[in-house]
């Protein structure tokens, strides 16, 4: 493992920035995501430590809200499709060990496993979407 000094929860787009930025956007989202701070607070803390406008604080928290609700909003559109996927795939194996069974008291494999997981998986980025 490498340690370059940078902040394990810096995000990677951000690092083209100029060290301040840096500093103070690790801040921020260190005490918005990873302390659950409440945000009135963590706006004031910014306001005082940076040097910040309130409307500029206001702004910059607005921001970084929306990039995590799209980073959320990714993930359950990935979960929904992977489950999607899980459902058809268990189907079709489903499916192709139907047809290759011998016709008269012949068995197959259900693959009710893939399906499951699949429906699963789909029921949970649904939910999540709709909080």
């Amino acid at each position: 493992m490498v340690v370059t000094g940078q902040p394990f929860f810096q995000k990677p787009e951000r690092k083209k920035l100029e060290p301040f930025m840096q500093e103070f956007l690790g801040y921020v989202y260190q005490r918005i995501v990873q302390d659950k701070s409440l945000e009135a607070t963590v706006e004031n803390e910014i306001m005082d430590k940076y040097g910040l406008s309130e409307e500029d604080a206001k702004e910059f928290l607005e921001e970084e809200r929306e990039e995590e609700r799209e980073e959320e909003r990714e993930e359950e559109s990935k979960g929904i499709f992977y489950g999607f996927l899980w459902c058809i795939g268990g189907a079709v194996a489903t499916y192709i060990s139907y047809k290759n069974a011998p016709d008269n008291g012949g068995t197959y494999r259900l693959f009710y496993g893939a399906i499951l997981f699949g429906v699963i998986k789909i029921i949970k980025g649904l939910y999540s979407s709709l909080k």
